[in-house]
C-alpha cells in the first residue's frame, strides 16, 4: 500500500502555486514521480527551489523527507521546515509541530512546542493544524487538558472542509468519547464517499478494535467489502492475512449505511 499512501501524502500536503511557472513544472515532475513511485526527481526539483528561498518548496522538501520512505531524511526535514517557518509559512508550522509531537528528526517529544505551532498555524487557517489541535484536545496531553467541546468544534471545522481521514477520525472521536454511533456512521460514510480508499482504514479499525471501540467482524467485513468493490482487493487481502478464511465472500455492497 506504500504507492497509494505516497500518492495520498502528496495530495494532502504538497503546496503549489499554479500561477508560478516553476511551481507548475515541479507539479508535473511530481505527478510523474507518483506514477513511477520514484520520488528522487521530485526531491531534486524541490531542493533547487527551496535553496532559492521559496518557502513553499522548503516545506515541500520537508514533506518528502519526512513522509516518503525512499527519500526519508528526518533531520533534513526539520531543517527545511524551520526555514519555511522563519517565513511564517503555516503548512510548515503544522509539519514541524507533528515532528515535535512524535519526536521525529532527532527532536525530543515536546507537546508544548507542538501545540504552540499548531495554534499559530490554525490561527492562519491551516486545516491540518485545526484538525491536529482538535485531536490533541479530544484526548488531552501533558500540556493541555482534555476539552471535548472545543475538540468537537475544531474537528467539525476541519472535517467539513477537509480530507477523508479527518472525517474518519471525527467519527472515531464520536464513538470513543461521545458514544454517538449515529454521528460516527454519518462521518464514516462521508469519508468513504470522498475517498473510497479509507474504507480499508475502517475495515482495519473494526477488525482489531481500539480503546473504547470493540472489534466487530460484521462491520469489518462490511467496510472491507466496500474497499474490495472499489478495486482494493489486494490491500484487503494484506489486511486480512491469516484471518481471511473467517470472512465471508465479498460482494458488491449497495448504498453506504
Amino acid at each position: 500500500m506504500n504507492t497509494e499512501n505516497n500518492s495520498r501524502i502528496c495530495e494532502l500536503y504538497l503546496q503549489f502555486d499554479e500561477s508560478n511557472i516553476e511551481h507548475a513544472q515541479a507539479r508535473k515532475i511530481t505527478e510523474a514521480c507518483i506514477r513511477s513511485n520514484n520520488y528522487n526527481p521530485a526531491l531534486g526539483s524541490f531542493i533547487k527551489l527551496a535553496e532559492k528561498g521559496d518557502r513553499a518548496f522548503q516545506h515541500n522538501t520537508g514533506v518528502l523527507m519526512q513522509c516518503i520512505s525512499d527519500v526519508r531524511d528526518y533531520n533534513g526535514a526539520v531543517q527545511w521546515y524551520r526555514e519555511a517557518v522563519k517565513q511564517n509559512f503555516a503548512p510548515a508550522k503544522e509539519r514541524l509541530a507533528v515532528m515535535y509531537e512524535f519526536g521525529e528528526g532527532g527532536l525530543p517529544v515536546d507537546n508544548s512546542a507542538a501545540v504552540a505551532l499548531y495554534r499559530e498555524s490554525a490561527d492562519q487557517g491551516n486545516m491540518h493544524s485545526i484538525y491536529n489541535l482538535g485531536m490533541i484536545l479530544s484526548q488531552g496531553s501533558n500540556c493541555v487538558p482534555q476539552n471535548l467541546k472545543r475538540a468537537e468544534h475544531l474537528l467539525l471545522t476541519a472535517a467539513t472542509g477537509g480530507h477523508a481521514l479527518m472525517k474518519i477520525n471525527l467519527g472515531i472521536v464520536y464513538l470513543k468519547y461521545f458514544g454517538a454511533a449515529d454521528k460516527a456512521a454519518f462521518w464514516f460514510n462521508l469519508a468513504v464517499t470522498q475517498d473510497p480508499y479509507v474504507a480499508l482504514d475502517l475495515g482495519e479499525l473494526y477488525l482489531h478494535g481500539e480503546t473504547n471501540i470493540a472489534a466487530d467482524m460484521t462491520r469489518a467485513e462490511y467496510w472491507l467489502a466496500i474497499a474490495a468493490a472499489y478495486g482494493y482487493e489486494s490491500e484487503v487481502n494484506m489486511i486480512l492475512g491469516d484471518q481471511a478464511p473467517k470472512m465471508t465472500t465479498f460482494t458488491t455492497p449497495g448504498h453506504l449505511h
